[in-house]
């Protein structure tokens, strides 16, 4: 089990990557080429059902509250999301047909990146309690053990 968790939680803090990486090629292209398309899919499809099978991993395999709400933060993330797109619309009376946003809005937009990066955070510290879960127990030679008895180990014997 901790093998799965480590490996859904690598495919989830790649997709969270890769999603950085669409952002740009979307925000950098022509208007109209649809190169935004793949962003929106993997932000509204790819990224909630990865979370949500991080969440699942993470109740099977019976882990602490905090690890949870790691995997949980990137399908949190996405409704954050989602409510700052409707509260741009809100505030700009709904969708303009020639693309051009309030400056309330482009205020509330760019809150969108910092979710991107806490949902980027989240997603870094799950991999990394992942990591932890897989990796061997420590030998036993490499424990070390203090006396119980550190005063009468100091005295030199008779």
């Amino acid at each position: 089990m901790p093998k799965i968790l480590f490996g859904v939680a690598t495919v989830l803090t790649c997709a969270v990557l890769v999603q950085f990486y669409l952002a740009a090629v979307g925000t950098f292209s022509t208007a109209g080429s649809g190169r935004y398309a793949a962003h929106e899919i993997v932000g509204t499809i790819v990224l909630p059902t990865l979370s949500l099978l991080a969440v699942a991993m993470c109740l099977l395999m019976r882990v602490d509250r905090a690890t949870v709400l790691l995997a949980a933060a990137p399908l949190l993330g996405v409704l954050v999301e989602f409510a700052l797109f409707a509260l741009n619309l809100w505030l700009s009376g709904g969708p303009t047909t020639s693309g051009t946003i309030k400056w309330a809005g482009t205020l509330i937009l760019g809150l969108h990146p910092m979710v991107g990066l806490v949902m980027l955070g989240s997603c870094l510290l799950l991999w990394k309690r992942a990591c932890r879960g897989i990796s061997p127990p420590p030998s036993p030679s490499a424990v070390t053990v203090k006396s119980v008895n550190a005063e009468n180990d100091r005295q030199p014997r008779r």
